[in-house]
């Protein structure tokens, strides 16, 4: 039935919108080239890491910086416990912190149990990985292992984390991760799981 229906469509007629200038997708890539690159690599994985060569952005490349001199995102308490809307554009303080401590190299890497840990924010998530490669700094989740010049990921991915109980489970499981990668879910083992 869906062959019927994707055989009778002109797709080189769609191809233009997917160029156009409505086209977000198109935008992020252009505005965070070296999270496009990096995430490209990732997508081609063939259950090994992937080096590349370094990316380096033309200094003349007009950055979309995240601006440290405010954490300004909306916080509420909610049932005693502080939440932040997972759409939030905007970058709380701890999150700023984070972010200055990695490029102080007083932080080996930001981690989180997976992307929507971070953000369901689809550029604010760009923008984070964005500058994390442009420090030459390690963006790790449980399933993911990004630097800018080497990518790698989970043999079979783990599902996101709902609750704390999911996020240490996640975290305990090392099974399918290569030898950096669990390197660096051991440094983040030892923090977490000995505290």
């Amino acid at each position: 039935m869906s062959i019927d229906f994707f055989s009778k469509e002109d797709f080189e007629s769609h191809s233009y919108d997917l160029k156009s200038e409505k086209n977000i997708y198109l935008e992020l890539l252009n505005s965070y080239p070296m999270t496009a690159h990096t995430l490209r690599k990732l997508g081609s994985w063939s259950n090994k890491g992937i080096s590349f060569s370094k990316i380096v952005v033309d200094k003349d490349f007009e950055r979309k910086i995240i601006n440290f001199s405010k954490g300004n995102s909306k916080i509420v308490k909610e049932d005693g416990v502080y939440v932040e809307s997972g759409m939030e554009s905007s970058f709380n303080k701890g999150l700023l912190e984070t972010l200055e401590m990695i490029a102080q190299n007083n932080l080996p890497m930001m981690f989180n149990d997976s992307f929507k840990g971070l953000t369901r924010n689809i550029v604010k998530l760009f923008k984070i990985i964005e500058y994390i490669l442009d420090i030459n700094g390690v963006y790790l989740t449980n399933n993911f292992f990004i630097s800018n010049g080497y990518v790698t990921k989970r043999k079979e991915l783990l599902k996101p984390m709902h609750t704390n109980k999911d996020m240490l489970r996640n975290l305990n499981n090392i099974n399918g991760l290569n030898k950096t990668h669990l390197e660096y879910i051991k440094l983040v083992q030892k923090q977490i799981l000995n505290n």
